[in-house]
């Protein structure tokens, strides 16, 4: 065994090991005890290693820094959707107005569960991801 196709199994290994954390990612949609920059420093680290194994000659290696140069980017691209640029869309998009209709819900009302979320709104879009729609005048 060659040390490029030993390298380049290690890689592949390490890409098929942070595909998991991105599919735990998009199931979660939440990161907590994992920070960016780390990651973001390991993806940049895989982007040089794309321009240097070739430079060696190392093919197994490039192949197996691919897989872990796409599974980080898209990891660091989740936790910057999720934990950054998602939940500031969405509160820029649907800024609650007395005149919008959209009732946040009060803090002293009983949890509100949807599919393992809590509820956050009465009436409009809610951080469950559905839309409650709820007629004030009717009580319903």
């Amino acid at each position: 065994m060659t040390p490029d196709l030993f390298n380049g199994l290690f890689e592949f290994l390490g890409g098929c090991l942070l595909w998991t954390s991105v599919r735990r990612a998009y199931r979660d949609k939440v990161f907590k005890g994992v920070a960016i920059l780390p990651t973001a420093f390991f993806a940049a680290w895989g982007f040089w290693n794309l321009y240097y194994y070739p430079s060696l000659d190392q093919w197994f290696s490039f192949a197996g820094g691919c897989n872990i140069v796409v599974a980080n980017t898209v990891w660091v691209s989740q936790m910057v959707w999720y934990s950054w640029l998602k939940p500031r869309l969405i509160a820029l998009e649907f800024q609650p107005a007395a005149s919008s209709g959209f009732v946040p819900r009060p803090v002293d009302a009983p949890p509100k569960w949807n599919g393992g979320v809590l509820c956050d709104m009465d009436n409009g879009p809610c951080a469950c991801g559905a839309w409650h729609w709820h007629d004030m005048e009717k009580g319903i």
